[in-house]
């Protein structure tokens, strides 16, 4: 929010303009991607056990790929 009002301020608006509406909407759903397996990773695994098995730091297909694991063992438990 701090970050669009700033640009904002400064006039960098013209920039939506220039870049194309694909670009925009490709970016948008990988950044609502990317906050979902955030959000997931929290919602289905402690954040004790994710920082403890080194999944914080991890790319968002391995975090993905964990959730995915997680969800199967619960379902088979």
């Amino acid at each position: 929010g701090y970050l669009t009002f700033i640009l904002g301020i400064i006039r960098l608006g013209f920039l939506d303009s220039v870049l194309s509406r694909a670009l925009l909407r490709g970016f948008i759903s990988a950044v609502a991607i990317v906050i979902m397996i955030e959000q997931l990773l929290v919602m289905f695994k402690s954040s004790e056990t994710a920082a403890k098995d080194g999944i914080g730091h991890a790319s968002s297909s391995f975090k993905t790929l964990s959730i995915l694991l997680h969800i199967l063992i619960m379902l088979i438990y």
